[in-house]
């Protein structure tokens, strides 16, 4: 869970977190006011009770002067009958043997309640909550003093006569609560979100926004920093790179001259075979100088007319020998006639290069080896360039974050995070789109989507370059 959370970014983390604490805030509130209420209605219920039973005794107090047990039996039992809310009444004598009871069952027994127990000890009303026959019930006991009018079948010794119990269904007050419960939760829901709205709202505006942008502009000053410290990097290794270049010329130079001056005179079979040797691989290698000078030179960017597949072509040959010692093959099916398009060459040379290298890394680390596929077609209005590799995917989590700058799979020293972070601005910058599809374990397809210009737009193209090849 906390790293699905993870990648949400730090101001959704923050209304996440608001939201939480307003959520557990109001819960435990609601929680409070729920058991104020509960707390509330089963005093009320339990008085209620009580009211009952000093009822019941005051209209049986009556029949017990004049000393009518059966006149009593019938009245608890029609007091059971009439009133839904009374399950049970009984009147038992200060020994606990049952007097009268609306259930014939209770005549003659003893009542081992200890809640009659407690209340002829006490003198005071009891009530508590029992199960009688299965229901939720109240079960009140109301002690019944000893007064002088009763001195003629009573000791006035005995400080109470007995008691009355009743059980009172306890089911009306529980849906009653249960229906409190529902009003309270929806309330108490309805107000935590809109207290949690105008909350990160608030919060949203005079804090975390802010925060945001705080944290945005220092990532983005130190983005800036570290792209001058690699453009400063690569600049001194393009300078040395060139330097050397221009230092190796010079003696593949003399040493091709001198060859041929050789292979022109006569000289024996064995010997002209090795000095054509010589001579090939001299050749060979000057032309690896040519393209690292290519490559390293500084151009200043300028738009021109450009064959797409005459870009591809040259990289390929510029990474020939990496490609035939880490055994990846490339199979190119560059579409003929492809309009000319106006790009950088050297701009597009680089980001073609960098999607090169990225599948060949990948391949190589995964097997040893691979196929890179490169196609190219013209599709509508836009010319559309795929580098296909066999290497082992992109994870899905990874996909969005592809062109961030910075970020980057590969081991510490072998990438910057920076290489399609530049493609992705080169290709933007020249109106097209460069986009990534790929399934874990079946290899990735990097495209690459450039407009093709009308004939107008080519025209004056070509007078543009025109005009800055002549002030340059």
């Amino acid at each position: 869970m906390f790293r699905l959370v993870d990648r949400f970014p730090v101001q959704t983390r923050a209304i996440l977190l608001i939201f939480g604490v307003v959520i557990v805030i109001g819960s435990i509130g609601s929680f409070f006011v729920i058991q104020n209420q509960r707390q509330a209605a089963i005093a009320s219920y339990g008085e209620m009770s009580l009211t009952l039973a000093r009822a019941i005794w005051q209209h049986a107090e009556r029949d017990m002067k004049d000393a009518d047990r059966q006149h009593i039996q019938e009245e608890l039992k029609d007091i059971v009958n009439d009133n839904k809310l009374i399950k049970r009444v009984v009147i038992v004598s200060n020994t606990r043997q049952v007097y009268a009871s609306s259930s014939d069952a209770d005549n003659g027994t003893t009542i081992i309640c200890p809640n009659v127990v407690e209340a002829l000890q006490s003198g005071e009303p009891v009530v508590t909550r029992s199960m009688e026959n299965g229901q939720p019930t109240f079960c009140a006991v109301l002690p019944i003093p000893n007064r002088p009018e009763c001195a003629a079948c009573h000791s006035s010794e005995a400080k109470f006569l007995g008691a009355v119990e009743i059980d009172v269904d306890r089911e009306p007050l529980l849906a009653q609560l249960r229906q409190q419960v529902n009003v309270i939760a929806v309330a108490a829901g309805a107000t935590i979100l809109a207290a949690g709205l105008a909350l990160t709202y608030s919060l949203r505006r005079s804090v975390v926004n802010p925060m945001a942008k705080m944290v945005t502009e220092a990532v983005s000053e130190r983005e800036k920093q570290a792209k001058l410290y690699l453009t400063d990097r690569l600049a001194s290794i393009g300078e040395l790179a060139s330097g050397i270049a221009h230092e190796v010329n010079n003696p593949l130079t003399s040493v091709i001259g001198f060859s041929q001056l050789v292979l022109e005179k006569g000289v024996p079979d064995d010997i002209k075979r090795d000095v054509e040797t010589i001579h090939d691989e001299a050749q060979r290698a000057a032309r690896v100088m040519k393209n690292l000078l290519t490559f390293a030179r500084k151009h200043s960017p300028m738009k021109q007319l450009t064959d797409i597949n005459g870009i591809i072509q040259k990289v390929l040959e510029i990474r020939a020998y990496e490609q035939r010692v880490n055994n990846i093959q490339v199979v190119s099916r560059l579409a003929p006639y492809l309009p000319e398009i106006m790009v950088d060459p050297f701009q597009m040379q680089q980001v073609f290069f960098n999607l090169t290298i990225n599948a060949e890394h990948f391949m190589h680390q995964a097997h040893g080896k691979g196929t890179l596929t490169i196609v190219t077609e013209k599709a509508g209005d836009i010319i559309r360039i795929y580098f296909a590799d066999d290497g082992p995917g992109i994870p899905k989590e990874h996909m969005k974050r592809l062109f961030t700058p910075f970020f980057t799979t590969k081991e510490t020293g072998k990438g910057t995070g920076l290489g399609l972070s530049i493609c992705h601005g080169i290709v933007s910058e020249h109106g097209g789109r460069i986009y990534a599809q790929s399934e874990p374990g079946k290899g990735a397809t990097f495209v690459v989507e450039l407009p093709i210009l009308t004939a107008t737009d080519q025209a004056q193209a070509a007078v543009m370059t025109q005009v800055e090849g002549d002030i340059t």
